[in-house]
């Protein structure tokens, strides 16, 4: 059975997607090539390799500064984009996050860049991500003031303050005298 050229050109196509995969993997010298694809439109599939700068899941915009230049360049992310690890297992979109490298496959449309495919490299992707440390609390200082009024003291406050003090004394007295009485009776 003969089959049709539409269908012999997807899967070459498919095997030039699987292919430029394993060269990624290789080596890192090619960085941009052009695969072309007849779907019929005349579009064609351009396939950059570079790093990842900014990603937000949820925001549709991936940006990936290649080796080429030296300005990132903006993708659009859709429901159609897939998103690969190097052996081309689809990955959670969480993976594309900003200093992985990463390689897109992307048609421009207009004035558009539409990723169509996104291969992340998962060995950079599960390194931990980079800790943001808290930038130090400013520096608070509470001065405690006391404001004292003074008066001059009667004779009769300080007769009431030593009276307490003896009182103090000789019930600290009388306390370590049946300490020691407890101490003897306890060594006879």
């Amino acid at each position: 059975m003969k089959k049709p050229s539409y269908y012999i050109s997807t899967l070459s196509a498919a095997a030039l997607f699987v292919a430029a995969g394993d060269l990624s993997a290789q080596s890192t010298t090619v960085t941009e090539k052009q695969i072309q694809t007849s779907s019929g439109t005349g579009s064609s599939v351009t396939v950059t390799k570079g790093s990842v700068t900014e990603f937000t899941p949820g925001s549709q915009t991936v940006y990936i500064r290649s080796t080429t230049s030296p300005e990132p360049v903006r993708y659009a992310v859709t429901e159609q984009t897939t998103i690969v690890d190097q052996a081309g297992q689809p990955v959670a979109i969480e993976t594309i996050r900003a200093g992985v490298p990463a390689e897109v496959h992307y048609v421009t449309t207009g004035d558009s860049t539409v990723a169509s495919r996104i291969v992340v490299n998962t060995t950079a992707a599960t390194a931990p991500a980079p800790v943001a440390v808290p930038a130090p609390a400013p520096v608070t200082s509470t001065e405690k003031t006391t404001t004292t009024t003074s008066r001059p003291i009667t004779t009769d406050e300080i007769d009431a303050e030593q009276e307490r003090l003896e009182e103090k004394r000789e019930a600290e007295d009388e306390r370590l005298e049946k300490l020691r009485e407890a101490a003897e009776e306890a060594e006879e």
